[in-house]
């Protein structure tokens, strides 16, 4: 995705006779502090069908994700 190597996360549900499928890309970043720790940081989420994000109507939507890291490179715990 993007050049970048991501994992890729799919969720298909049925509501009545429309079909709602959600797609997540992320890329996973290792830990400066904790080698063996690796967090997924989105990269792109993708819905067709209900909007589950917003909570709009049925369509087909597209979110790009941009993140900036501060702290040394290191990702924040939340």
């Amino acid at each position: 995705m993007n050049g970048e190597t991501c994992e890729k996360w799919q969720k298909k549900e049925v509501v009545g006779d429309k079909v709602n499928k959600y797609t997540m890309w992320l890329k996973m970043m290792p830990s400066e502090l904790e080698p063996d720790v690796r967090t997924a940081v989105p990269v792109m989420y993708v819905m067709k069908g209900f909007n589950n994000l917003l909570g709009s109507h049925y369509d087909h939507y597209y979110l790009t994700y941009q993140v900036s890291w501060k702290c040394r490179g290191e990702i924040p715990r939340c």
